[in-house]
């Protein structure tokens, strides 16, 4: 289902969604090869593994009407004729046609460890990916123009390069066999966790041009400012706005796709828990959740747009500061 097209509204210089009708069934191979193995050492459990996939015939929307790079700087030279003008099919503005043309590649190392006896437990994962492709959702490339499809090959919106994911338990082994008070209060207590760490994603830099937004020309030299500007608020300039230009009319921005990356992201999060025995059948569970424990600040992405005044800047995080809940549960 490659989504319905839309007819212009009855306006001069109208916008239209279509399809192509040539479009073609997406397709996805998958294929993947690991290395498991029991490991002598403390109940340990071990597996690396390569898992890769591609796809083809994959979908992006374009618009098929923009004026060609040719005319555009013949008009900026004069008469500077109103760009609707310039463009191939008369009438209308955008038309953006679902193509099915796009591609995408996924490469990936992952590494897993488990201990599953004694009172440590955990589990430890690492992916290093690489995942590219030329249109990472059904709406991707609408101001670039269709041709040259290779100009959008990049890094995937969603990629990631390194990924670390671990969760862990310890039951304590403070006084866990003592019966007395001190056993029964400071004993047998359970801590556990789950750590995140990820780089950041993707970003790309876009500059104003006469028809909208296009990709924006790199200039050279450190593109991060990573500079704290406003301790009130937070907000940290990220990006460095001279390092780069708005494109010139007769061609694309030469800053590429993904190019540059935002902030990471890593949380801890950690449990304690204690159950309690009251009578032969009834037992207290008593719980506290510390959630982002060390209360970490997780920036979101920055502004990417050189139109904007707030160009590079990063004025919210995501995820929460650090909350706490405490819970009791009755269990009979």
């Amino acid at each position: 289902n490659p989504g319905c097209a839309a007819v212009p509204a009855l306006a001069p210089w109208g916008s239209m969604q279509s399809v192509s009708t040539g479009f073609k069934i997406p397709r996805s191979w998958n294929w993947s090869m690991s290395l498991q193995r029991e490991l002598p050492w403390w109940g340990l459990f071990g597996e690396i593994a390569y898992v890769g996939s591609d796809g083809s015939n994959l979908m992006r929307r374009p618009d098929i009407n923009l004026p060609s790079f040719a005319d555009r700087e013949a008009n900026a030279a004069g008469p500077k004729y109103n760009t609707h003008y310039l463009r191939p099919y008369k009438g209308y503005s955008d038309i953006q046609m679902g193509l099915s043309d796009a591609g995408s590649s996924y490469h990936a190392a992952q590494v897993f460890l488990s201990k599953r006896r004694g009172d440590l437990t955990f589990t430890l994962n690492y992916t290093l990916g690489r995942s590219y492709d030329n249109g990472s959702g059904n709406f991707d490339n609408p101001a670039d123009g269709p041709e040259d499809i290779d100009y959008y090959w990049g890094p995937s919106d969603f990629y990631r390069t390194h990924i670390f994911v671990g969760t862990w338990a310890y039951r304590l082994p403070f006084l866990k066999d003592n019966r007395g008070f001190l056993g029964q209060v400071l004993g047998g207590w359970e801590i556990s966790g789950i750590t995140r760490y990820q780089t950041g994603a993707p970003l790309t830099v876009t500059g104003p041009t006469s028809i909208g937004g296009r990709r924006a020309d790199y200039n050279g030299g450190d593109p991060y400012a990573a500079e704290l500007i406003n301790p009130t608020t937070g907000a940290v300039q990220w990006l460095n706005r001279s390092a780069f230009a708005p494109a010139p009319e007769g061609r694309r921005g030469n800053s590429e796709r993904g190019q540059f990356t935002g902030p990471s992201y890593h949380v801890w999060d950690i449990s304690l828990r204690k159950q309690f025995g009251i009578g032969d059948d009834v037992k207290v569970q008593i719980q506290a959740d510390f959630f982002n424990v060390w209360n970490e600040v997780n920036w979101a992405n920055p502004n990417t747009d050189l139109n904007s005044a707030n160009f590079g800047l990063i004025t919210a995080v995501t995820g929460q500061p650090r909350n706490i809940q405490l819970g009791a549960r009755v269990i009979f």
